[in-house]
């Protein structure tokens, strides 16, 4: 039995229904034809499903970022105020999360600065983008950074938001602080 396709195509390259060498090339053409739409189907099929594996998160609270960060690797804690106390490089920084759960802050303060610090955080926010540096009413140095999770973020965007935060911490500590 032939399949009528492979009827139409013999037509198409002149080759008579009876050929038996061309219905082998025309079953192949159409086996190669139907397997490529096959395995195209699939490839489609997979990157749809890994391109929403990730969940969007449209607030978080402390225990989850605390899981998140921890399965990063990071050394992290709760302190007395329920915040999270994250030490980088043995100093003590904070992810600060209120109440709504729809924001994230990494917060850095230094009690020891020298007398350059406020035109280096000048300079600092100058010339950087994604935080924000400040001086306190009681003469000490800020760094903050935000995510905002508005629209929400995927667990992806917060790994590279916690990524960002410490390596800003070390760079603000070289370029501010030193």
């Amino acid at each position: 039995m032939r399949c009528a396709l492979c009827s139409e195509w013999a037509a198409i390259f002149g080759r008579t229904y009876r050929d038996p060498a061309a219905f082998k090339f025309i079953e192949g053409m159409v086996m190669k034809k139907v397997l490529s739409m096959l395995l195209l189907s699939i490839a489609l099929v997979s990157f749809s499903t890994f391109a929403q594996a990730d969940t969007i998160h449209k607030k978080t609270d402390v225990e989850s970022m605390m899981k998140i960060m921890q399965a990063e690797g990071y050394t992290v804690e709760i302190d007395e105020d329920g915040d999270i106390l994250w030490r980088i490089d043995g100093f003590a920084t904070y992810i600060l999360i209120p109440a709504h759960g729809e924001m994230v802050q990494f917060y850095a303060i230094f009690t020891d600065s020298d007398e350059n610090t406020p035109e280096k955080i000048n300079q600092w926010n100058r010339s950087k983008s994604y935080s924000r540096s400040y001086w306190t009413v009681d003469g000490h140095p800020v760094l903050e950074l935000d995510l905002d999770f508005a629209g929400g973020v995927t667990e992806a965007r917060i790994k590279d938001y916690l990524m960002t935060a410490r390596l800003s911490f070390a760079t603000w500590i070289n370029e501010v602080l030193l």
